[in-house]
């Protein structure tokens, strides 16, 4: 934040002259050494992960705030129309795709966005279509998407600057109609 006021950046209020690191693993001391040795000078931190750093040049100790990702589950429900050509597995090759997708492993053609889920980064309800039509033998009847214990709906989900969405196997359910 290069403002002379705080920002709320989503879901996180952001300090004025500020700068947020959102990390998802790796030790708290090496992440604090690393923020505080590529910082710029005067530039606050945000975070709910507190450390201090020793300037190298200065010896002076800095705090230095970073917040850890959090992992938010997402659920999807299916229900599908099959008919000869769907294969006997293809509701688990379905709920394969959709993990690889969130985890950056889904290989399709090029062109498709296959980078998997980021910090920070919504799930985009229309980006879900080509790892489920990827199984051939189905009609979508229904699909909808949501954090888990959530409403789920036919829209993208909103995940937070701190914020990391999951998707595992369980959390799919698929009913053939």
């Amino acid at each position: 934040n290069d403002e002379d006021i705080p920002v709320d950046n989503k879901g996180i209020t952001l300090l004025n002259n500020s700068m947020a690191a959102v990390v998802f693993g790796g030790d708290s001391q090496d992440i604090i050494n690393a923020i505080g040795k590529k910082k710029p000078l005067g530039i606050k931190t945000n975070g709910d992960v507190v450390g201090q750093y020793v300037d190298e040049y200065s010896f002076l100790p800095l705090q230095i705030k970073f917040y850890r990702a959090a992992g938010v589950p997402i659920e999807i429900q299916l229900s599908l129309k099959v008919d000869s050509n769907f294969p006997s597995n293809g509701i688990s090759e379905i709920k394969d795709n959709l993990v690889s997708y969130f985890e950056g492993t889904f290989s399709v053609t090029p062109g498709f966005y296959k980078e998997g889920m980021k910090i920070g980064k919504n799930v985009i309800y229309s980006r879900l279509f080509t790892p489920i039509n990827q199984v051939v033998g189905h009609e979508l009847a229904m699909f909808t998407i949501g954090k888990l214990g959530r409403m789920l709906a036919t829209n993208d989900v909103t995940i937070n600057l701190n914020e990391l969405a999951t998707l595992v196997a369980q959390n799919i359910n698929i009913n053939v109609i």
